[in-house]
């Protein structure tokens, strides 16, 4: 072997990439404008936002009673439905041993009243 040639192993040769070929049936496709996607609106700066924040009035805060009136109610019947299927669950964990009824609705009522607040 002469000094300028490489052994064969060592040598690796670079993949060529193919070149892309145009057909007719894949030329692209033009899409109507009602069907292309909507045009992104630019986003404010910050100098715009507090221009536009000046010229709005501040929102004025709920009231809390304005809150409770509209938190959903949970009527007697319901509750009750509630309480019957927690201490149901509750006996369930316990393997429905016997003479633990009273314990397991208390817990029960106390368990839904909690859910029945965070309603």
């Amino acid at each position: 072997m002469t000094e300028n040639t490489k052994p064969a192993e060592t040598v690796a040769k670079k993949p060529r990439a193919k070149k892309a070929v145009v057909t007719p049936e894949a030329a692209p496709v033009q899409v109507p404008a009602a069907e292309a996607a909507p045009v992104k609106k630019p986003r404010a700066t910050k100098a715009k936002v507090a221009e536009s924040s000046e010229a709005k009035p501040a929102a004025k805060p709920r009231k809390a009673a304005a809150k409770k009136s509209e938190k959903q109610q949970v009527t007697p019947s319901q509750r009750h439905e509630m309480v019957s299927m927690a201490a149901y669950f509750i006996a369930e964990r316990r393997g429905f041993m016997t003479g633990y009824e009273h314990e397991d609705w208390v817990a029960a009522e106390r368990e839904i009243d909690v859910r029945i607040e965070l309603i």
